[in-house]
C-alpha cells in the first residue's frame, strides 16, 4: 500500500458514519466526471472502470439506507439512487456524456444537503 492509499485508509477508518456517506457522494461525483472524461478521450476501457466504481458506490449508498427508521426520506433517496443507476447505465451504454453530466445534479443536491446537516450539527 502506497502513502496515498494508507492516508485514505486512515481517513476512512477514523470517519464518522456521516463523513463516510459524504466521502461516498464526493467519490461518486468524481467517478462520473472521470467516466465523462474517458468517453471524451475515447478510452472505453477506463470509462467502464469508472462506471463500475460509480455503480458500486451507488449500491453502497442504497445499502446504507435504513428504510425502517428513515421512512419517506429513505424511500426518496432510494428512488434517486435507482434513477441514477439507470441513467449511468444508459449513459455508459450510449457513451453519452450529457446523460452522465445531467445525473450529477441530483447527486450534488444530496451531497450539499448532507453537508448542510453536518454544518448544522456542529453549530
Amino acid at each position: 500500500m502506497n502513502g496515498a492509499q494508507q492516508y485514505r485508509a486512515m481517513k476512512t477508518e477514523s470517519a464518522s458514519p456521516h463523513q463516510l456517506i459524504q466521502m461516498l457522494l464526493d467519490t461518486l461525483l468524481l467517478r462520473i466526471d472521470q467516466a465523462v472524461e474517458s468517453i471524451e478521450m475515447g478510452n472505453i476501457e477506463r470509462k467502464s472502470e469508472y462506471i463500475n466504481k460509480a455503480l458500486l458506490i451507488l449500491s453502497g449508498l442504497q445499502e446504507a439506507l435504513d428504510m425502517e427508521k428513515g421512512g419517506e426520506l429513505s424511500e426518496n433517496l432510494e428512488a434517486i439512487y435507482v434513477f441514477a443507476r439507470t441513467e449511468i447505465l444508459d449513459g455508459s451504454h450510449r457513451n453519452c456524456t450529457e446523460t452522465l453530466k445531467k445525473i450529477k445534479m441530483p447527486i450534488m443536491t444530496i451531497r450539499d444537503s448532507w453537508q448542510e446537516i453536518a454544518t448544522q450539527c456542529i453549530d
